[in-house]
């Protein structure tokens, strides 16, 4: 009888351990976002110039559309100029969830946080921009995969976008009026 109960027991511990790890395993997949990271991708390079700086972007990083994240960085790496070999840019790889669709005119925005230094892209459908000033005109046309966007940074975490903007315009009729 003795031993019918240590079985049992044994069964029980056993089947115990078993659950334990199975509901650690599920806690480490879902707090690390596995889930979102297998499925399908469509592959697009955000380009920054060296002003901007692709800084606080690492392999992993956060990319974001309107706010919500639908991806991550997946590589970063310099351009270098063809005749003199310095860099002259910094493009960055994204993987972004294949439901998503981009235009080719969106507006990349590099985004530091206040504190640390996890930096995340986001990426919003307007306003446009664009590094040589020309809006396209009429509707948004569908961004191909493994198209191109150009990334700018973006406002600090302590303005919004908006009042980012403001500033902005600010510091530039300042700077029109001193050149004058």
């Amino acid at each position: 009888m003795a031993s019918g109960r240590s079985t049992r027991n044994n069964v029980l511990a056993g089947l115990f351990v078993l659950i334990t790890l199975a509901l650690g395993v599920f806690i480490v997949i879902l707090v690390s976002n596995l889930w979102g990271r297998l499925g399908a991708k469509s592959e697009y390079v955000v380009s920054f110039s060296l002003v901007d700086g692709a800084e606080g972007l690492d392999k992993g990083s956060i990319v974001k559309v309107g706010g919500k994240q639908v991806g991550h960085v997946t590589e970063t790496r310099f351009v270098y100029d063809e005749s003199t070999h310095e860099p002259i840019g910094i493009d960055v790889g994204i993987a972004v969830d294949t439901k998503v669709r981009l235009f080719e005119d969106a507006d990349v925005q590099l985004q530091r946080p206040l504190l640390g230094t996890a930096s995340t892209i986001n990426i919003s459908p307007l306003p446009a921009f664009r590094p040589d000033g020309v809006v396209p005109a009429g509707p948004p046309r569908l961004l191909e995969v493994g198209g191109r966007l150009y990334g700018r940074l973006g406002a600090p975490g302590f303005l919004s976008p908006g009042d980012y903007a403001k500033i902005q315009e600010i510091i530039n009729r300042i700077n029109a009026v001193v050149t004058e």
